[in-house]
């Protein structure tokens, strides 16, 4: 309970075990503010991350045609999306580079009617 209302509040996330692991209300406090500042360093990585992802996907969608006419530039654009996502630590974010890799296959599948790319795109998705 107490973990939701420090979140509702603060909009950080304490484990059960690190608020019983606090002796004083000053204790929590200061568990409170560390896990803030953790968040303010953190924001222009996560940022950073969005950022790129945006313009791999504005990328695709304006080079569709382009990425996607044969399989070999498919691979080439799926491959570059893999290299890059392998340094994203977020995980909201790296899911949507997953997302992307799945919908690039799609592209592909849905413009050649050749299902070379479904189990792999399925791959990305599940």
């Amino acid at each position: 309970m107490l973990q939701m209302k420090l979140y509702e509040k603060y909009g950080v996330f304490i484990t059960e075990t690190e608020i019983l692991c606090c002796s004083t209300v000053k204790d929590l406090i200061n568990r409170i503010i560390n896990e803030k500042i953790i968040q303010n360093k953190k924001q222009p990585k996560i940022e950073k991350e969005q950022a790129l992802f945006n313009k791999l996907f504005n990328h695709l969608l304006n080079e569709e045609k382009e990425i996607i006419k044969d399989i070999q530039t498919v691979q080439k654009f799926i491959a570059e999306i893999e290299t890059i996502s392998s340094n994203i630590e977020n995980n909201v974010i790296r899911s949507e580079f997953l997302f992307l890799q799945a919908l690039c296959c799609f592209y592909y599948t849905i413009e050649h009617r050749d299902k070379a790319l479904i189990q792999i795109g399925e791959k990305f998705i599940s």
